[in-house]
């Protein structure tokens, strides 16, 4: 899961006391538009807000920070990359690292500014001398209410670059990249918890601004109804340029897996389903609200709603149209020997003017650093209890069974 993935956490509940006892905390969905863009879905990670004297968020914004066009580098008002209010105050406790800066390359823009070691708490387990970046530069976006990321992805995926900033290009922040601990993983390193979490999400109306969005279990499976047969899979090593994985070869980078297949009909029955066994790899990312996927396979699928699916060639990449109403067709994963099929309901994302698309988007034309390939989003990851193990390398699913989701 790329650093893009945001979750907004509540840390107001009762988590379990003792050492590597799963720690489980609220997430808050909240459903905003970016104007022209495609709607933003992410699921905003944040502290309680009536509680300010800790930040944690692994990379946060400044006070300070000075937002930019990403194009022309020309400094905007503040107000123009839509953040939050609640900026990082640098502490006494806070320490710069000498010769290394932060800088990530985002989906919408770029972030860069000083990487130091803090005390970072999330929930309530702190975790002392914890890489933190502060960016004090932005030309990435925001929502209006989240003010920093925490990435869940491992640690060649991290952000510290050697040198200075001041001398880097603004198209380098993907490379070459100093390996270090992110949080979660930090956390199991001090046997705070077991080296794995769980996140379950929740369906809830994008007429909503502000609501329940589910939980994140640190060291543990969230407290959500789900099948007792899980499907368990290896993560996969990527194929990635050895400079974008922190110059270490053949690393783990993205929470990615192998789909044996997808089968899709109009309806759920086996005799209505055309399945295809091709398998391939793909990224889970709650980082966004809609399944990439092979073109072909979009197509078809797209073309089974009920009334049809029309091409959105306004958009980049190509979005299908559909009508608010409509009956959506079936459509599912193959992970792990089981098919997850999703509620029809994650398969239309609402735009907020009563206007609807697919959740199911062709990946040509999307591309992280020259990469194109399927993502699988949240409009799938509603539909499942899915285990992030960083001890195995593995990922586990369930399947939700307080949803009208389809196993077989």
């Amino acid at each position: 899961m790329h650093l893009s993935s945001l979750l907004s956490i509540f840390t107001s509940i009762t988590v379990a006391d003792g050492l590597s006892s799963p720690h489980t905390l609220h997430l808050q969905r909240r459903a905003v538009s970016n104007g022209t863009h495609l709607i933003s879905a992410n699921i905003n990670l944040a502290e309680k807000r009536d509680s300010l004297e800790q930040t944690y968020l692994a990379n946060v914004l400044a006070a300070g920070y000075i937002c930019l066009n990403d194009t022309s580098n020309a400094t905007l008002p503040q107000e123009a990359c839509a953040y939050g209010s609640y900026t990082y105050q640098t502490t006494s406790t806070f320490r710069p690292i000498q010769d290394v800066f932060f800088g990530e390359q985002l989906g919408a823009g770029r972030v860069s500014g000083v990487l130091g070691l803090d005390d970072v708490t999330l929930g309530s387990i702190t975790v002392k001398g914890q890489h933190l970046g502060v960016a004090n530069k932005s030309s990435n976006f925001g929502d209006g209410f989240y003010c920093g990321i925490l990435g869940l992805g491992f640690p060649s995926m991290t952000s510290g670059h050697s040198g200075s900033i001041i001398t880097a290009g603004n198209n380098t922040f993907a490379f070459n990249a100093i390996n270090y601990s992110p949080l979660i993983n930090s956390m199991a390193e001090q046997g705070s918890i077991e080296p794995y979490f769980g996140i379950a999400l929740e369906r809830t109306p994008f007429n909503l601004s502000s609501a329940s969005g589910g939980y994140l279990t640190l060291g543990g499976i969230p407290p959500v109804l789900h099948n007792s047969n899980l499907s368990s899979v290896p993560v996969q090593r990527l194929p990635l340029p050895v400079n974008e994985t922190g110059n270490q070869p053949n690393a783990y980078s993205y929470w990615a897996i192998n789909i044996e297949g997808v089968s899709f009909g109009t309806s759920a029955d086996s005799h209505n389903l055309i399945t295809n066994f091709t398998g391939f790899p793909a990224v889970i990312d709650t980082g966004n609200f809609w399944n990439f996927i092979d073109f072909t396979v979009a197509d078809q699928v797209n073309s089974l709603f009920e009334p049809v699916g029309q091409w959105n060639m306004e958009t980049n990449p190509i979005t299908y149209k559909i009508d608010c109403n409509a009956k959506a067709p079936a459509f599912g994963f193959k992970i792990g020997g089981q098919t997850f099929f999703h509620n029809g309901e994650d398969l239309i994302y609402s735009l907020g003017d009563e206007s609807c698309m697919s959740s199911l988007v062709p990946f040509q034309g999307v591309s992280v650093n020259g990469q194109t390939g399927t993502i699988i989003g949240d409009a799938f990851l509603k539909n499942a209890v899915a285990v992030f193990d960083f001890g195995k390398n593995e990922m586990r699913f369930a399947a939700r069974t307080n949803t009208n989701l389809s196993l077989f």
